[in-house]
């Protein structure tokens, strides 16, 4: 089945089929600011991960609708390993850290930009 998610500043996670996108098939409440990021598990088909404003990262099973698990990390932005999915980097300022994805535990802090010097940059 194909999904799509959105986030929002409403504090929501959405998950949609993308057969029929006027219909949500799920709707995700918990977070404490707006949602600033998620992604999908590229491996297990019913882990959802979010992350909000105030820095709370949640995985969400989509097959139960529920929250698995909360913890603080990311403010910005994450994102699975690609193809396996062991770890999670999220994004908190102007630091990436790396999270193993079944234990929460910080692996890394995998970089560290200085925002004066890298104000030009253009990321893809």
């Amino acid at each position: 089945m194909t999904r799509l998610a959105t986030s929002s500043f409403d504090k929501s996670v959405r998950v949609w089929g993308a057969d029929n996108p006027g219909y949500s098939l799920r709707n995700f409440t918990g977070h404490s600011a707006g949602v600033m990021s998620l992604d999908f598990h590229p491996n297990k088909e019913d882990l959802i991960c979010s992350c909000d404003g105030d820095g709370e990262i949640r995985y969400w099973s989509i097959t139960n609708g529920s929250c698995t698990r909360a913890f603080k990390g990311g403010t910005a932005q994450v994102r699975f390993q690609s193809r396996l999915g062991r770890y999670l980097a999220a994004a908190a300022e102007n630091v990436v850290s790396i999270l193993d994805v079944e234990t929460d535990v910080k692996v890394s802090r995998a970089f560290e930009h200085d925002r004066k010097q890298n104000d030009d940059a253009s990321y893809t």
